[in-house]
């Protein structure tokens, strides 16, 4: 018997004793989860054992091991089911088995939750102060989008870039996947955001990197780098790893290139992007806008 139907086999049983020993209990969008519920999809359909067994399967169908999104490999702050169904979108919520068809689109959704808000239009002032900048800018300039998930703010900023090189940058194999071909598994609906680019003449390319640590395109040099919703928040906010990053966007910079932040983090978060501000400030960038809205420019003459 192969990976997923001893997988499949296996996690319905669970949860045919979840059904017999806590009727009536499971699951739903929205629910509280509290420590006693918590306790018992510990005891019946242990988290540990159901991400062990997505690794192996996602090993055995998706490219490379490294595909495997970056949830399932490291630990995050999943310490029960529900954490990770919160994570997904609804056809996929909810569910310990899937048919052969839906594995590569739930190992999609893993990789490109939700929350992560890498939707178009999300900063529209942004595209407005890009556009301004490049038609002042050099005739054919590089722009790098840090942080792009699957592309779609990408593609949105490389509409206004026709005669240059927009550069997306993911931490996520999956997600580069996703952003080269336009396509997104998990969300038919979401897709369809795509087609307004169907025509687009600029060139684009997604690349794999951390902001933290951008081997992969160290030898770019960009007029302009973007990174939304990154630097300061959650995903970046160690005093060593903002340091870092400002060190590479200062080497990927051409003189006087510029760095725009925006975010729409909850205000939890500010004290993480005010030590983004300090550390720019600390190395002579000149920076403007606020916390939500941030443009820093190095001018190194």
């Amino acid at each position: 018997m192969d990976l997923i139907s001893l997988h499949n086999q296996r996690w319905l049983k669970k949860k045919q004793l979840w059904n017999t020993y806590c009727p009536g209990s499971w699951w739903a969008r929205g629910s509280i989860v509290s420590p006693e519920m918590r306790a018992q999809y510990e005891c019946y359909l242990p988290y540990q054992e159901f991400r062990r067994s997505l690794i192996a399967i996602a090993e055995s169908i998706l490219p490379h091991r490294d595909w495997v999104p970056s949830v399932l490999r490291q630990q995050f702050d999943i310490s029960a089911l529900p954490d990770l169904w919160a994570r997904l979108p609804d056809p996929y919520a909810g569910r310990v088995a899937f048919e052969n068809h839906e594995w590569f689109p739930l190992f999609c959704a893993l990789a490109d939750p939700p929350r992560f808000g890498t939707d178009t239009g999300r900063y529209p002032q942004q595209l407005e102060w890009i556009q301004d900048f490049l038609a002042k800018s050099d005739p054919a300039p590089t722009i790098l989008d840090l942080g792009c998930g699957v592309g779609l703010g990408t593609l949105e900023i490389a509409k206004l870039n026709p005669n240059g090189r927009t550069i997306g940058v993911t931490t996520e194999p999956l997600e580069v996947w996703m952003a080269q071909h336009r396509k997104l598994p998990h969300d038919p609906k979401r897709q369809r955001e795509f087609e307004q680019f169907d025509n687009l003449d600029s060139k684009v390319d997604f690349l794999l990197g951390r902001a933290e640590s951008l081997e992969s395109i160290k030898d770019i040099k960009a007029n302009l780098i973007v990174c939304n919703g990154l630097a300061g928040g959650r995903f970046l906010n160690k005093p060593n790893d903002l340091e870092q990053f400002v060190n590479n966007c200062q080497n990927l910079l051409v003189n006087n290139g510029c760095l725009l932040m925006a975010n729409h983090f909850h205000e939890g978060e500010l004290p993480g992007v005010q030590k983004m501000i300090d550390i720019l400030v600390q190395q002579k960038w000149t920076v403007n806008g606020n916390w939500r809205q941030l443009v820093a420019r190095r001018c190194l003459s």
